[in-house]
């Protein structure tokens, strides 16, 4: 091939590759996700209820989550805290403790039970105090004989 068959070639491949075909944008393989809207939390909205001082809309909402058997322990101290400002003790307090059957581990449950029994007037039960001899009612007492009951030997200590 002549030199300038070759040239007009490469001049004319290189003019359509300057103004020529423009770069082809390659498609994603995946698609992008698209912006989701945020899906509301209904306990999340009742607690800003609650904070803004609005409780009967914050137990509107609480109580109607409570019905769908939630497992989130905010909506029982959230209702157990509108209870409390109702002064209703005896409701506040179950409310509180469903938190603590959920989670036993949740401190603003322990929290509030603990502000609502001092509050109500409720005793807590006493703890032992290390004495260990205490005994539930359901436990059976001891029975204290002399006799052989087999096993080994008894030994009687008035013998010594």
């Amino acid at each position: 091939m002549p030199k300038c068959v070759r040239l007009g070639l490469f001049l004319a491949l290189l003019v359509l590759t300057v103004t020529g075909c423009p770069p082809q944008q390659q498609q994603p393989i995946y698609p992008q996700p698209q912006p989701q809207q945020q899906v509301r939390n209904p306990v999340d909205d009742a607690i800003a209820f609650f904070n803004q001082g609005n409780y009967a809309e914050a137990k509107r909402i609480l109580l109607n989550e409570s019905r769908y058997n939630s497992m989130d322990p905010r909506v029982y101290v959230y209702l157990g805290r509108v209870y409390m400002y109702e002064r209703e003790c005896p409701s506040a307090l179950a409310q509180f403790q469903k938190a603590l059957i959920i989670d036993p581990t949740h401190y603003e449950a322990k929290q509030q039970l603990q502000l609502a029994k001092q509050q109500c007037g409720t005793k807590q039960p006493a703890t032992s105090s290390g004495s260990g001899s205490q005994r539930t009612p359901s436990e059976p007492k001891p029975r204290e004989s002399n006799e052989f009951k087999g096993g080994a030997k008894a030994i009687d200590p008035e013998k010594f």
